[in-house]
């Protein structure tokens, strides 16, 4: 399974010390580019910044993630109207 992620959870399951439920639930993930960069950005929380210095082996980027366009009622169950 591939997840792509943005920061907020990479952010808070390395400081509370629970990074390690990522791979071990999903194997590998894949982010985007621009969320690589929000996590070893010059200024940020230091601890991120360390333990993203080297980026582990279980988290792929990509230059571009196409997002999904999703409708309401796709939530909902209503098949009816199709995913793009």
């Amino acid at each position: 399974m591939i997840v792509v992620a943005d920061s907020s959870p990479m952010i808070v399951l390395v400081k509370i010390e629970h990074i390690q439920v990522l791979p071990a639930l999903f194997g590998r993930i894949v982010i985007p580019e621009a969320v690589w960069n929000e996590l070893i950005i010059p200024g940020g929380p230091q601890m991120i910044r360390d333990y993203y210095s080297n980026r582990p082996e279980w988290i792929g980027s990509s230059k571009t993630c196409r997002r999904a366009r999703y409708s309401r009622a796709s939530f909902r169950g209503d098949r009816s109207d199709k995913l793009g």
